[in-house]
């Protein structure tokens, strides 16, 4: 599983951190399926007037495991930094799992971090 961090350009107004996620490597279009998460996030952080702070990636990482490298740095960094949003895809990005989903919730919520979909064609759960 590989994991990239990348880092913008910080300003003095709202963050928010984004979380991109592929399964696998192995299809032909999971770089076109990166590619297209980071668009519709980077869209709606424009539409929230937040600033993205940081972009957490795993590649080839499944929803059901636990303990992506990415989503732990991403957890770990919003109980350091003031972050106001987390843009994902879709919630299923996160994880799969309902117990690891609510767990994770819990701690974006205690962090004070709201989770976003950029997809507006899906409904917040």
């Amino acid at each position: 599983m590989k994991t990239v961090n990348q880092t913008n350009v910080r300003s003095d107004g709202p963050k928010a951190v984004t979380y991109l996620r592929v399964e696998s490597e192995v299809r032909a279009d999971w770089q076109h399926d990166l590619a297209m998460q980071r668009e519709a996030c980077r869209r709606h952080a424009e539409r929230l007037g937040v600033e993205i702070a940081e972009e957490f990636i795993d590649v080839g990482a499944s929803g059901n495991d636990k303990g992506h490298d990415g989503l732990r740095r991403l957890l770990a960094l919003v109980t350091r930094r003031p972050i106001e949003y987390l843009i994902v895809y879709d919630f299923i990005y996160l994880t799969r799992s309902p117990a690891d989903d609510a767990a994770t919730r819990q701690h974006l919520a205690r962090a004070g971090v709201t989770t976003v979909l950029a997809d507006t064609v899906r409904r917040p759960r």
